[in-house]
Order: structure tokens, then sequence, then C-alpha cells
């Protein structure tokens, strides 16, 4: 007779999965053994048939009956047993197919409606030499059963006879179903524990797919004994257990990982608390979401404490089924990580021992299935000989060499508790050493004058600078220099002074500036292209009292330095000119930039810091006196600083170009054509417009572009190689260098041909230039650790002096090194260090949005729309507590809809920007960049009217069903299911409904959907009729969750 009841929240809960991913091999349980000896197979295989005829929830099928998921215990069941004799091997290839064997077969779905729940293979290599390998799914079987079953198997296979019956799974899952009636005290603890907890911020190395997958891999780190030891003995000290020194040791190193001081850590429990349980067979395993608070930088040993009370109090309310916490403590859910938390530590202490098999000697074969069921999930083993850590990560979120230094930090951070006198810590000596040492700068010209100077002696005859067609040589270059540098001593200035230049877009700028610094002043730029106001701001906060224009904006010179002198740069001599050098700490130029109070900041940069970055050539490239440099920027960004001297220290011919061709990418295409530039410097934005004329213009053997370095803003290598994807042959070398003002335009340099651009991660901006120096911090300024993400500070002798009359902001920014000598300047970049030694750029620490709970980086987005063949540029953008995003391409009037649908194919749901805006272009600032404040002052919101649903519409025939199956009628078209009072198997009742009104839709997409509304979007109809199993099910489903309407049982886990 064939036994019926009502399943167990855990088997509901492993059964939706199963239904949302069929056949996940996370919920596979494997283990493998080898047996030496004279193995009698037959007695094993039948000692594996009486196994489960002994457990019932091995012989246990699920399916609908009148709307309940029920599980069937069947009088018999026979187990899958495949028995082989296979060629001989050694003892490690003997492991070794074993390990295939699982790995293989644990992607072979399970069957939980028919059976069988357990498959087993033997396989003899010889008389003596045999594999056994055991597979079940998770729905019939605990970690804790494993070892339950092997006795049993041990039993039967001895000819032993057991007393007293197995106890009944069934029984179990009635009593728990009595037991949850009614239970308002458990659910309301887990409902205040949980309330405002956050999810996860871990920094992933792939962006975060809309649905997380179960793809995984396992990473091991051996430990020594003594060291467990030595941890035991510390918690005892501490009045605690090794779980709960574990568990605060995990949260603090996630605490450095994701900055973040409330971390939520999934702990599984056996939960056999009741008499009998302790040899029952199934899944009783629950699992709590423990919430560690790391808040107020408590010592060590105070968060142990209060993890031992967080873990306490949780351990107490151990019998809540999960499936219920998540009912009442999950906010929105996301196909995109697991509810509550994204993390697990199993800290696993109880010695198992093997039992014996007559004449024969088992032995454990590691074996691993390549899934995860969290981001990632660490386990603490010390009840083998030999202890170990474990790292399951999700290989859709993770590389293999991230799971790896996480489970190395973690390690470390283990050993310190008991090895260091101070606080323990996750970084050991090595890998701190390799974080902030470095090698001995070296010194060499005093200033990029020296250099300069250096070619006018060499090359005198050589083209300098080539302007509209007009060629000025070296020599004459520096004779008008003098002449300016005459002028000005006349006027007075002196070393230390600084002079304004308000001077438009030709080789007198070069001029004046040579001249300035000849007369051992500082340059102050003043773009005549600016709008007054910002000119106004500049000069009053520049206080210079002498100010080089011409002929047409002298005028304007004189009401910005009314007090001043105003010197035509073509005009100015003098009797003397000064021929000084500067020192190295002598001021070279101030450059303002935008401040976050609105007024312009004015950053001091020396010659030593300007030096650096041409020594010994522009940022080590192979650039010679034969290159053509582009000088494509207003003289008031610094990155025009890096295109004249990159020029004119190297002999190079700079070619300057006007106003006219900045705001025109096809003409500054043909300019780089026509005079066969070699060294080309753009932002990201300007060269996304850039390159598609320039490739039209020239073919394969024409280009003479050798370097396109970029800086400014942050890079989309894979949108540069769309862009060049049809030109693999183009000769040019791609170099991101990440920089600041505040640093002396790069800091960091990484170098990517053509052909290998596609290779390249995202965010990455290489490595220190020689004369910089990196260092990623955290809040307390300490070095955070590879692939940890953290704050970017710059020392060496790049960083600037500071900022103009500012010593408040100064000493904000410029700290002490705390790592040599000089200061470092705080760059509130978000960065990490890569294992092999590169930074990856992560973004600003103030553009992170936070988006319904979840932490979003806006270039994330951006991306997604990038790729989206349409979409020739986009920014996104926080617009209040919603993003915004702006795109612009050939799109057409359904563009937004369109665009939508394909983000959502490509994010999660929290990701998708409440508005997008279809735009002509995107703006940049006179500096190049995505003006993000004009984007939003130009797109306001304005919300429209909702239209009155039509009966005939797809809304509303969806939204009619889900009315039908929430029992409500207050529905509206973007109304979160979950909010009004759905779960999972309600889930499975709509999509069986929505089925049955002819809308298909997988149970996948229906979970990712959310609302009617974007349901309607992901509509496809049904082409292919439904099979009479299939329609089966559907009726089962249905009657399911009409019937657990209000029943308290078995909601969404």
């Amino acid at each position: 007779m064939v036994l019926t009841g009502r399943a167990s929240f855990a088997q509901e809960r492993l059964y939706f999965l199963n239904e949302l991913q069929p056949g996940n091999p996370a919920y596979v349980v494997a283990f493998a053994l080898r047996v030496d000896g004279d193995l009698r197979v037959d007695a094993l295989t039948d000692a594996l048939r009486a196994v489960v005829a002994r457990h019932d929830s091995l012989r246990t099928t699920y399916h609908m009956v009148d709307g309940v998921l029920e599980q069937h215990i069947h009088p018999t069941a026979e187990p899958e047993i495949s028995v082989q004799t296979v060629a001989w091997a050694d003892p490690v290839s003997q492991e070794q197919q074993l390990t295939e064997l699982v790995a293989t077969e644990a992607k072979v779905p399970f069957a939980l409606g028919s059976g069988p729940l357990v498959r087993v293979w033997v396989r003899s290599w010889g008389p003596d030499q045999h594999g056994l390998v055991v597979l079940l799914h998770h729905i019939a079987c605990d970690g804790w059963s494993v070892g339950l079953l092997l006795k049993d198997l041990a039993a039967a296979y001895n000819g032993a006879e057991h007393a007293d019956p197995a106890p009944a799974y069934l029984d179990y899952a009635r009593d728990q179903r009595a037991e949850w009636t009614d239970n308002a005290a458990g659910l309301g603890f887990w409902r205040d524990e949980l309330d405002g907890a956050p999810t996860l911020a871990m920094p992933t190395d792939f962006p975060r797919p809309r649905v997380l997958g179960c793809l995984g891999a396992v990473v091991r780190r051996q430990l020594d004994q003594d060291l467990v030891d030595r941890l035991t003995d510390w918690a005892k000290g501490h009045g605690t257990t090794l779980f709960t020194v574990s568990l605060a040791a995990y949260a603090s190193v996630l605490s450095r990982y994701t900055g973040q001081d409330d971390i939520v850590v999934g702990v599984p429990v056996a939960n056999r608390m009741e008499e009998g349980e302790e040899s029952l067979v199934g899944c009783l395993v629950n699992t709590l979401p423990i919430r560690v608070d790391l808040s107020g930088d408590p010592t060590f040993a105070e968060l142990v404490g209060r993890v031992r009370v967080a873990s306490l109090s949780a351990f107490s309310w151990q019998s809540v089924p999960f499936e219920q916490i998540v009912h009442v403590a999950a906010g929105e859910r996301e196909l995109s990580r697991a509810p509550l938390f994204q993390t697990a530590l199993t800290v696993q202490n109880f010695p198992f021992a093997f039992p014996e098999l007559a004449g024969l000697k088992l032995t454990e074969v590691d074996v691993e299935i390549d899934a995860a069921k969290f981001d990632i999930g660490v386990t603490l083993d010390v009840s083998t000989d030999i202890p170990f850590l474990r790292a399951e990560f999700s290989t859709e979120l993770f590389e293999e060499a991230t799971a790896t230094t996480l489970l190395d930090h973690y390690l470390t951070f283990l050993t310190s508790i008991v090895d260091s006198v101070d606080e323990p810590d996750m970084l050991g000596a090595r890998e701190r050493a390799r974080l902030v040492d470095g090698a001995a700068f070296e010194t060499g010209h005093p200033s990029v004058l020296r250099r300069f100077l250096d070619q006018v002696e060499a090359v005198p005859d050589a083209v300098a600078i080539r302007h509209r067609g007009r060629d000025l040589g070296y020599a004459a270059l520096d004779q008008w220099s003098d002449r300016v540098a005459a002028g000005l001593a006349a006027a007075g200035v002196a070393k230390g002074d600084r002079v304004s230049l308000l001077l438009r877009r030709s080789p007198a700028v070069v001029a004046a500036i040579l001249g300035i610094w000849k007369a051992g002043a500082a340059y102050v730029p003043l773009d005549p292209e600016y709008p007054r106001h910002r000119l106004d701001l500049i000069a009053a906060g520049a206080s210079t009292r002498v100010l080089l224009a011409e002929p047409d904006t002298l005028d304007l010179a004189a009401e910005l330095v009314a007090d001043g002198t105003v010197l035509d740069v073509f005009a100015a001599d003098g009797p003397i000119a000064p021929q000084g050098i500067p020192d190295g700490d002598d001021l070279a130029y101030v450059i303002y930039t935008s401040g976050s109070t609105g007024v312009p900041k004015g950053v001091m940069v020396s010659h030593a810091g300007l030096n650096a970055l041409f020594a010994p050539t522009p940022a080590g490239l192979d650039t010679s006196a034969d290159d053509v440099w582009l000088c494509a920027h207003s003289f008031s960004f610094d990155f025009s600083v890096w295109e004249v001297w990159g020029a004119l220290t190297t002999g190079a011919r700079l070619v300057v170009a006007d106003q006219a061709d900045l705001v025109d990418p096809a003409r500054l295409a043909r300019l780089v054509r026509d005079e066969n530039v070699s060294m080309l410097s753009q932002t990201p934005g300007s060269l996304y417009r850039v390159l598609p004329p320039y490739l039209d213009l020239i073919d394969e053997g024409t280009s003479a572009l050798r370097h396109v370095v970029l800086g400014g803003e942050a890079l989309s290598w894979s949108r540069v190689a769309a862009l060049t994807a049809a030109a693999p042959w183009l000769p040019t070398v791609f170099v991101n260098m990440y920089g600041i003002t505040e640093g002396t335009i790069h800091v960091t340099i990484v170098s990517v041909p053509t052909a290998d651009l596609g290779a390249v991660r995202e965010g990455n901006v290489g490595v220190a230039l020689p004369s910089g120096r990196c260092y990623v911090l955290d809040v307390q300024r300490r070095p955070v650790g590879i692939t940890v993400p953290g704050e970017l500070y710059i020392g060496g002798p790049l960083v600037a002096k500071g900022y103009l009359d500012n010593p408040g902001l100064t000493a904000e920014r410029f700290l002490p090194n705390p790592f040599g000598d000089g200061v470092i300047y705080r760059t509130g970049d978000v960065v990490k260090w890569s294992p092999d030694g590169t930074l990856v750029y992560l973004g600003r620490n103030d553009s992170q949005v936070q988006v319904r709970g979840h932490r979003v980086e806006c270039g994330e987005v951006e991306r997604a729309f990038l790729s989206h063949p349409g979409v020739e540029s986009c920014a996104v953008a926080a617009d209040g507590d919603e993003l915004a995003a702006f795109v612009c391409g050939a799109l057409d009037q359904d563009a937004e809809r369109d665009l939508r649908a394909h983000v959502r194919g490509v994010l999660p749901g929290y990701m998708v920007p409440t508005r997008i805006v279809v735009v002509a272009a995107i703006p940049l600032t006179q500096h190049g960049k995505v003006d993000t404040r004009r984007l939003l002052s130009e797109n306001t919101a304005t919300v429209a009217a909702p239209a009155p649903l039509k009966a005939s519409s797809l809304e509303e025939r969806i939204r009619r069903i889900w009315m039908d199956v929430l029992s409500t009628s207050d529905v509206g078209l973007n109304d979160n299911f979950f909010d009004l009072g759905g779960h999972s198997f309600a889930l499975i009742t709509m999509h069986e409904r929505m089925a049955a009104d002819g809308l298909m839709i997988s149970v996948t997409d229906l979970f990712r959907s959310g609302t009617v509304a974007a349901c309607a979007a992901h509509f496809r109809p049904a082409s292919v009729q439904p099979t009479a199993h299939v329609e089966q099910r559907r009726a089962g489903r249905l009657q399911l969750a009409e019937r657990r309407k209000g029943k308290g049982g078995g909601d969404r886990g």
C-alpha cells in the first residue's frame, strides 16, 4: 500500500527549486568510496536494496494531489544500480574516475515524480580493488543522513538485522505541520531579527546575471591540526565555541570585502532536536540567517561576544523552517541572488567514522559537484584526520582566483587570532609588503623645461608645433618664449609668482607657458570658451596680477584682472630674458577642477611631479622624435599638458587642433588622418565618437596611429573592441591610463593592442606608473588586500602640492603617507587589486546608487544598454532614489519598450532603470566627460496619466488571473507579486492558469517579472500543444495553490 501525506517544508522548497531550475546539481548529495578487499558485489547490491527498503524517504515520490504537494511512500522501490568491471588503473586514476563519474552523473536530473531518488555505481578494477558511488537528491537525504545510510549499509552487508524499524519521515512531516499551524512567536523573532538586513555587497568579477544559475566550483586549503587545537582552546578560554569564533572571523573578512558592518550569514543546523530524529533519514537540515553586527569597530573578542549572543538567539528558534523565515522576512525576491543571505558558513566538527564492512577497507574519495547554492559558501571541516577549508562559489560571479584569495584571507585571519598579539587581520606580512612596498623613485631633470631645451639644442630646426597648416620650429618657439619671459620680467614677475593665460588654441599658448617657466613663475590657464561666471571664479581664486592674452581677448583679460597687468603674448618683450631652470619643488601650474561646493578648486602641480610623468619617456611609452602628437583638449584641462610635453620633451611634432575640430568628430578624425597623427589622447566619451569616422577614412596599411591614450573617465574595453571589430589590422595600441589632476594627469597604465581588446576585463586600469604609488585602503586607511575593494590613494612625486589657498580641503585630501615619505592623495575612486597585480576600477565611492536596498554601479547598467545593437552611447544616473538611463543611437519610436526588454534580459530587475530616455546625443563637458547634470535637468521626468485598461488587453487578461489566484481585486499593473501575498506555490499556480488561458511563460520568467506589466512584456504564445503528462502536472499545481491559500505553509523559500 502506498502511504501518502503532506510534504515537509524543506521538501516543498526543494521541489519548488527543482521546478525553477530543473536538474540543478547543487541539490544532489554524493559520496564515493574506494573499497579494497574481496568485495561480494551481490551482497553489496542486496544491502543497498535493504537500505532503500528500510528508509521510506528513499522510496518516496512527489505528486500534486488536490492542490497539495504530497509525498507518496511506496512499499518497494528499486534503486538504480550500475555494476561494471573496468580496466585496471592505479589508485590515483581510480579516484579520478570516481570523481569524474560523480561530476557527470550529478548533472542528470532526478525524476521526483517517479523516482528513483537513489543512484548507485559499483566499479571494479580487479578482484581486490573497487569503487562505490552513491547519488541521492537532497529532498530525500541530508548530510546527517549519509552517516546513517552508511551504517545501515554496513549492517546489511555484514548480515546484521535491525531490532527496531526506522523512524518514518512521514510522521516527522506531519508533526512539523502540526507545530506550525500557528507559531507567531517564532515568526515574530525572525521578522524583527532580519528587519532592514542588507544584501551582501560582495564585489563580483562578472556582472550578476538576471537569473543566477547553479554553475560553481570548489577550492580548498589544508589546515594544520595544531591550528585547530589552538583555535578551540582560544574559544574555550573566551567562554565560547569554535563555531562562534569561526563565524566571527568570517564576518570580519566579509566586512573587509564589502565595507559593510551588518552581515548576514547562512548557517546550516542539523535540526534534530526531538527524540528519534537523530536516526531519521531524510531532509531535516535547516538553514538559519545569523545577523552579525560589526558596527562601532569592536575588538575581535567583543565581536565574538556579539556573535555568541546572536547565534544562541537564532538557535533557540532553529525549528522555524527556512521557508517560513523567508516568507516573513525577505524583501523583494530576485532570481539573481538567494533570499536573506548570499553566503553561508558550515563548521563540520563532529568526527565521522566509517563503518566496517567485513573483510573490506573503506577509504573516502573526495568528490565535488561543480555547483553552487549561494554566491559563495565556506566550510571549515575539522572532523577529518586532515582538517581543511573549502569554498564553493558561483562561477557566474567569481573567478577561481577570487575565491582562493578569500579562502586565504580567512585562513590568515584564523591564524592571526592565535598567533598575533594585536587584533586579528586577514593580511599576512608577505601580502602587506606586496601592497605597500615599492622601489625607490629615481630623480632626473628637475623640469620638463630642461627636457625641452635639450630638444632645442638637439633638433633646432625640427617642427615643434603645427597649427592650421603652419609650422613652428623648436628654435623659433624657444626664442618666442624668451621674449615672453623678458616681458614678464619687465612687468615684475619673479620666482614663485603665478601668471594667468587667456589664449585661444594656437602655438602662443605653448610659448606663453615656456616664458612663464623661464621667468620662474607658474601658469594658470583660463579658457576663453568658458562661461564668464566660471572665468570670474577662477581669476578670483588664482589672484594673479599679470595675465597673458592676445588681441581678441585683451578686453576680457582687463576685466578679469582689473587691478593687474595684461600683456599681449605676441608683443611681449623686455630688455632681459630670464633663463632660469625651475627647481623640482617649484610650482609648474595651477589647473582648476570642479568643486563640490560649486566653486572650482585650483590644483597646484610641481615641476618635480610634472617631470616624473615624462621620465625617462612619457609614461614609459616607446615614443620618439618621429611621432606626431595631437593636442585635442582645452589648455585648461590637464590632458593638454600630457599632449604638449609628450611631444616637446621627445623632439616630436605637436599638432594643435582648432576649437571647431574638437566639437566635430568627423572633422577631428580627418585631422588625425591628414596629419598622420601617431599619438592620440582622448577621453573615452570622445573616442567613441571619433573612432568610427576615422576607421571609415582609412584602409589597412594606411593608418599612422600607434597609440591611443585614454583617460579622464571610465573606459569600456568591450565598446572599444566592438568599434574596432571590423579593423583587426589597425596597428594601434590602446593605452588606458587612470589619472586625476591631483595626480599629475596619469597614475596607472595598461596597454592593449587592437587584436587583444576583446580579452581585456572591464575596469582594468593596469599598474602604477614607475613614478607613482597606488594604495588601496579601507576607511581606516589600512591596506584592504588582493581582490578586496577599497579607496585608491596615490603617492610618490606625481602627487600635487595641494589646493591653492584652501588649506582645509588640502588637509582633508592630501594626507601623511603611512607607508613612506611624503603625502598620499585620497582619490574617492573605488578599485581593487587583481591577483595578477593589476588594478580594477570599480567606480566612484559616491556614484553607487542604492535602489530598493541594493547597491548599483551605474557603469554596469550602462554596459547592459551598450550591448544592444542600436545603442551608440549611454549614460545612467541617479534621479532621486531611482535610476534614469539616457541613450542615443539608431532607435525607433518603440525603443523604450525594446530597450527595457533587452536590459531585463541582462540585468537583475532592481538594476533596470525606471526611466529610459532616448536623446539626440549624450552631452559632454568642456573636458570631454559626460555631463550628467545637464542630462537630468534637460530631461525631467513626466508622469502620464494611466490609460484605462481594456477588457481585451493582454495586461487585463493577466491581471484577472492574478486577482483570482491571489484572491484580491486590488492588483495594479506594477504591484509586486510577493508584496500582494504571493508565494512559491501560488507562483506555480499562476504559471498553470496563464498557460490554460493560452499564455505561455516559464516559471523562471514569471518569477523574474514580478508584476503584471513586466509579465506581459515577457509574454510569448504557446506554439506546442502540451502533453497529457504536462496537463496533469498543471492541474495538480493549480489544485495545490488553491488548497494552500491561508493555510500558513509552504510559502516561498
